[in-house]
């Protein structure tokens, strides 16, 4: 009672929406038959990557291909975590995290490249959370907010210091209610389609909730404890990235990952092919040439 009576009214409000959407399941434990891990093997991300590919399908962001996986360069490297929430047989929910690169940059430059730019002008480490998916039996559950305390973890173990999201602009209120704040305006995140998102910010991930005293019980030591102090994920995630790692290090694996994906894979720009082929040491630039295409693919 105490900490309530010195909260603001505004921290007041806040609390009173976190606890209806905790009563309402989004905060409470995972259903028991999942498990939520980086996949770290090509049977888990291609999963992962058809539940992305059926969702955004659905929501008529993207349009149909014939190997019915959503494929962009970033999910072709380490620096791209991928968590998933999956049964025993099947994945039904996705978040990746995103570290911003020099050669890659971000999935959300292509709509918000100023706005991002002058927070790389500040030294800014940038991460966006990205391939947002869940099925929709999972959907009421907490899935997406586990999903979301394993993409901090591994933003806060990369020293990011502004953690990104393009969301549908329904969500603006319930990312600002976690500490988000909307960066410019409203874009279409697709020039195929019309996809409004709103680019949002956490930023200064590293110290925002450090002075925090966690026994006070206001609106701020909750996401304190959500994000770090309570988060089962920070302890997993170094193993997670070593074995992200090992994985894209292997070329069969990129092989075997992206077989079926060839027209989306063309549809790269050539930097990016370059970038890629520099990464991995698979030959990305030439992997379309009548010669080449046969030999990659033989890996």
């Amino acid at each position: 009672m105490n900490s309530q009576r010195h909260m603001s009214k505004t921290e007041q409000r806040q609390m009173r929406h976190l606890n209806l959407l905790r009563k309402g399941g989004l905060f409470q434990p995972q259903p028991e038959e999942l498990v939520s891990a980086r996949a770290n093997n090509t049977a888990d991300l291609k999963k992962a990557y058809h539940l992305v590919y059926e969702t955004f399908l659905e929501q008529k962001f993207i349009l149909p291909n014939t190997a019915e996986i959503r494929i962009r360069p970033w999910e072709l490297t380490p620096e791209t975590a991928t968590f998933v929430s999956r049964t025993a047989t099947d994945v039904v929910g996705v978040f990746s995290s995103i570290i911003d690169t020099d050669d890659l940059g971000l999935p959300s430059d292509k709509s918000f490249r100023l706005e991002l730019d002058k927070l790389r002008a500040e030294d800014s480490v940038l991460c966006e959370m990205s391939n947002q998916a869940v099925a929709p039996k999972y959907r009421h559950t907490s899935v997406s907010t586990e999903l979301m305390q394993c993409v901090f973890a591994e933003a806060w173990h990369n020293d990011v210091t502004d953690l990104l999201c393009a969301i549908s602009p329904k969500q603006i209120n319930f990312f600002t209610l976690m500490g988000f704040e909307q960066v410019g305006d409203i874009k279409s995140y697709s020039d195929v389609v019309f996809d409004p998102v709103a680019l949002m910010r956490l930023c200064d991930i590293q110290n925002r909730w450090t002075y925090e005293d966690l026994n006070s019980g206001g609106f701020n030591t909750f996401w304190k404890r959500f994000f770090i102090t309570e988060n089962p994920y920070m302890a997993v995630t170094p193993l997670w990235n070593d074995m992200a790692r090992a994985y894209f290090a292997n070329p069969e694996n990129i092989s075997s990952l992206i077989a079926g994906c060839e027209d989306q894979i063309e549809a790269f720009a050539p930097h990016v092919h370059s970038a890629l082929t520099e990464r991995t040491g698979v030959d990305f630039e030439h992997m379309f040439t009548r010669e080449s295409r046969e030999s990659f693919f033989s890996i």
